[in-house]
């Protein structure tokens, strides 16, 4: 095995036993704690650290422009889908994967074209997301297993503490309280999909039901339960683009007809594919990606009626996603293929989509193509409500990329897995990832080359050493390094 596969086999394990972990909390866990009271079809291509200012959150001040906020304050609604790749969707390129609901929200606000997460695992992105903290400083890092500590702030806390009406609704299990902390400052904290029955699969959504029309359905309840008196918080999340891969009706087959294997995108065929007894043919893989996206387009044709809800000059909407997927892209980074998540820190798991509507601020069919990261949401929502930024956020807001006071050229973002044997910096057109367990580094240009495919290091010596000074310094800021 290379060198770089050792490293990520270290994390696959590690993994593994998270999801381990999880599966036996959830015998002793009661139902009511989560309510608060191939390229084919690809298209457009752990100990907890302390909090610290990072590279990019000590030049957070200088990018704070004078923006006032507006009298009433916007309510906010945040919608965040899980496994999300960028490049499936239409407005970010994708020639035949239908979401005309994203694509005409996004169509209506701005969209930014390089958004970046911090790891590729739900609860640490999402916890980078509520706390504009990197998982090395926030201290959640392994999934279902770290749990965001309740004297940090997060959006919900601070906006609740402005007077907002604060409510999350998910459609995962581990992002009940008990396996995360993201509760705080939450007055409606609810898990929609079914209570888990004894010694059921949390992964079975058949009989656990937490689907895009249920998820929209609740979340529009919701929003004619909140008061007019004051605005509100809305977190929703949608799970339907997670493994297992199993779009209802139609969705199954939209996008791979006339395949007439045996794969389907089940757990049990996804555990096979990461522990290697099943080696997808080509035609397999075809599939598994149609599955994955008749996932992606069902959810589409549920969260319209949510948008249509959130209309209004006075509300801000931000849809993103907390991770990407994998679907052998890059093989040769473990001996059983790189499938799936969190695995790797190319684009294929890191980038997500980023589409942002507030009409005072946000200007139809823009585009930004700046490097930002999912810890920016944190001042840029709430420089939006007119609320104090923490001192604890390590992000920069993203209004002077809007406004135009600011290039973005020197913005980078930075990402690590949850062990730390990867980490990575994205600046402009460049990527280096560093596998720290080996001591080897891969060097993209991702304008010329998106798929990450082509490593200059040995010709880009220069470029290489710049960067690398530069996620050297982060890795210190964050106490990831001595």
């Amino acid at each position: 095995m290379s060198a770089e596969g050792i490293g990520a086999s270290r994390f696959r394990l590690r993994a593994r036993l998270s999801r381990r972990r999880l599966l036996g909390l959830l015998g002793t866990a009661t139902a009511g704690l989560a309510l608060a009271s191939c390229s084919d079809g690809l298209g457009a291509a752990v100990a907890k650290r302390p909090a610290g200012n990072s590279t990019q959150g000590s030049v957070a001040g200088s990018r704070r422009n004078s923006y006032v906020a507006a009298a009433p304050p916007p309510s906010i609604a945040l919608v965040t889908i899980d496994t999300l790749r960028y490049d499936q969707l239409g407005i970010y390129g994708h020639p035949f994967v239908k979401t005309p609901a994203l694509d005409a929200f996004g169509a209506s606000g701005v969209r930014f074209n390089r958004h970046l997460v911090q790891e590729p695992q739900t609860n640490a992105s999402h916890a980078s997301l509520f706390s504009g903290m990197y998982p090395a400083s926030s201290g959640v890092r392994v999934q279902s297993v770290d749990k965001l500590s309740p004297t940090l702030s997060t959006l919900a806390s601070v906006l609740a503490g402005r007077g907002y009406q604060t409510a999350g609704l998910f459609s995962w299990i581990s992002l009940e309280n008990q396996f995360c902390g993201l509760q705080h400052g939450f007055q409606v904290y609810q898990d929609l999909s079914a209570p888990l029955a004894p010694g059921g699969n949390p992964y079975d959504l058949a009989t656990r039901k937490g689907r895009a029309d249920h998820t929209t359905d609740a979340a529009i309840s919701q929003l004619s339960a909140f008061s007019k008196a004051s605005p509100f918080f809305l977190w929703v999340h949608y799970f339907d683009p997670h493994y297992p891969y199993q779009p209802p009706g139609a969705f199954a087959t939209m996008y791979d007809p006339g395949y007439q294997g045996l794969m389907d995108g089940t757990l049990q065929t996804v555990d096979a594919i990461q522990n290697g007894s099943l080696k997808p043919t080509p035609e397999d893989l075809r599939k598994l990606l149609a599955l994955y996206q008749g996932e992606i387009s069902f959810l589409d044709s549920q969260i319209g009626r949510l948008f249509a809800q959130l209309s209004g000059s006075n509300i801000v909407v931000a849809v993103t996603g907390d991770h990407g997927e994998s679907f052998g892209e890059h093989a040769d980074l473990d001996e059983n293929g790189n499938f799936f998540h969190p695995h790797s820190l190319y684009s294929s798991e890191q980038q997500v989509p980023l589409l942002l509507r507030y009409s005072p601020v946000t200007r139809p069919g823009s585009t930004i193509g700046a490097i930002t990261q999912a810890i920016d949401l944190f001042p840029t929502l709430l420089q939006l409500a007119g609320a104090p930024i923490p001192a604890q956020a390590q992000g920069a807001s993203l209004l002077p990329l809007l406004d135009g006071s600011e290039s973005g050229a020197s913005r980078a973002a930075f990402s690590a897995m949850p062990d730390d044997v990867f980490t990575s910096i994205t600046s402009e057109d460049w990527r280096l990832i560093r596998n720290n367990a080996s001591g080897t580094q891969r060097l993209f240009n991702l304008s010329a080359d998106p798929g990450e495919q082509h490593d200059l290091l040995a010709t880009q010596t220069e470029q290489a050493a710049s960067l690398g000074a530069r996620l050297q310094g982060w890795m210190k800021e964050v106490k990831i390094a001595s």
